[in-house]
């Protein structure tokens, strides 16, 4: 698995910690953490697809996966953060007549406020909106020309949103699903619709 610039996060999950227990904890004392598990599809709009110069496959359709927690602020606010794996683009082709293939890996940390809309209180569903930053961190390995280039390795810290619905399965757990944005991930924006199960306590 792929380490990317670990301190930032760091501070951010320290940051949102701090937040929630000194705003949440009075008002929303009731299972106000909780940690959730996620697939689903990620969707690259890569530039190189979109390169007059490529001729060939670009594999875009992906499985995405994801892990975290997160911190209930009150009834209209929540505080998340988790770990997202995006899977690679494989691409096979020709870049100005030169055969071309390679992949690019990217993973990171997101972390979000999620603000909800409660739809139906019986059966505590609602709809969600989210948007937060993204750090992620992007592995590109390529044979040109038959020719094996040196690894390329970004990352960066740019703004993700995005939108779901939730509702209860039982006590103490909840599933999501959302769709979410990564945007100039690489120059690229991913994107992902996820199935998240969460588990409160």
């Amino acid at each position: 698995m792929r380490t990317i610039q670990f301190l930032k996060p760091c501070y951010v999950v320290a940051a949102i910690v701090f937040l929630a227990l000194t705003l949440g904890s009075v008002v929303h004392a009731h299972q106000l953490f909780y940690v959730m598990g996620g697939v689903g599809q990620g969707m690259y709009d890569s530039s190189t697809d979109d390169s007059p110069s490529f001729v060939g496959s670009v594999d875009e359709d992906v499985t995405a996966w994801t892990v975290g927690f997160g911190v209930n602020i009150n009834e209209y606010f929540l505080v998340e953060a988790g770990y997202v794996d995006l899977d690679e683009l494989d691409y096979d082709g020709l870049w100005l007549g030169t055969p071309d293939q390679g992949k690019v890996e990217t993973d990171g940390w997101e972390f979000a406020l999620v603000g909800k809309l409660p739809i139906n209180q019986e059966h505590n569903i609602n709809f969600l909106g989210k948007v937060g930053v993204f750090a992620w961190d992007s592995d590109e390995k390529e044979v040109f020309g038959g020719v094996s280039e040196p690894k390329v390795s970004e990352d960066g810290e740019d703004l993700m949103f995005g939108f779901g619905i939730q509702g209860r399965v039982m006590k103490g757990l909840d599933l999501r699903l959302e769709w979410n944005r990564y945007t100039d991930v690489a120059d690229d924006d991913i994107d992902s619709v996820l199935l998240r199960a969460i588990w409160s306590f």
